[in-house]
């Protein structure tokens, strides 16, 4: 098997920068959960690049990249730690093409309930919380072009695979999209840390828009204006708040009740 080109390594070092990822529309995995949760899904595999030392082990992996006829190419050992976002690499990457994915509210199902994101700064919880929707199948995430950026390592670290595999709009003027939601008959409804509506306004089904904002700003005062219910997490007085993550997946499970 040959060993990578320069200019391969070249531009898989480029697609750690947010530019190149979006000039490219590719991103890169890596680690075996990752390529596994790729593999599953619609995600478009560009190539595998992988260590001998990997390939050695005959990871039941290889073969099924094999058997979808995805190209494989070794690395040297050498260069791992040029690509790998982890201190510990598993010797195993993965090119992903970033498909286009417009917004279409007439797609959507009947009574859907969807996370919307408003100013998320903090790659962990971005996430936490689409790996958290994708558990309690939520309809779909629709995140604010004010937020950081979906491709970025660490956000797609933290879903471990389950941006594969929910419907995720991104890099969208949310007010925008917020008014045509609306305009159709769905409920919006801020998590508000000030909110006097009860969270048990979310068990009843309807067509319903979570909105999320972030722990240091939280939702824009444009779009709390819009919202039809704000709803807050009562919890121990001595503390101002709890982690954004966490806040969702309350959310998310008190909406699934």
């Amino acid at each position: 098997m040959e060993f990578i080109s320069k200019n391969l390594l070249k531009t898989l070092k480029k697609l750690k920068q947010k530019k190149h990822r979006i000039s490219e529309k590719r991103f890169l995995i890596e680690g075996e959960k990752l390529i596994k949760e790729a593999l599953i899904s619609d995600a478009e595999i560009e190539s595998v690049i992988c260590s001998k030392e990997f390939f050695k082990k005959k990871s039941p992996l290889i073969s099924v990249i094999k058997l979808k006829n995805i190209n494989v190419t070794h690395i040297h050992s050498r260069d791992i730690g040029s690509i790998a976002d982890v201190i510990t690499p598993q010797g195993i990457f993965g090119i992903i093409k970033i498909k286009e994915k417009k917004f279409n509210p007439s797609s959507l199902k009947k009574n859907a309930e969807l996370i919307a994101l408003d100013n998320i700064s903090d790659a962990g919880n971005l996430g936490t919380i689409i790996r958290t929707a994708h558990w309690f199948r939520i309809s779909g995430i629709i995140i604010g072009k004010n937020s950081i950026e979906l491709f970025n390592p660490k956000v797609i670290r933290s879903t471990m695979g389950s941006i594969f595999h929910i419907p995720i709009w991104y890099d969208l003027d949310l007010k925008e999209i917020l008014i045509e939601l609306k305009n159709i008959g769905y409920s919006l409804i801020a998590a508000d840390p000030i909110g006097t509506d009860p969270i048990k306004k979310l068990n009843t089904r309807y067509p319903k828009v979570i909105i999320l904002g972030s722990e240091s700003k939280g939702i824009s005062s444009e779009i709390l204006k819009m919202c039809d219910f704000r709803i807050k997490i009562n919890g121990v007085k001595s503390f101002d708040s709890i982690n954004l993550a966490v806040a969702a997946g309350i959310i998310m499970w008190e909406m699934k009740k």
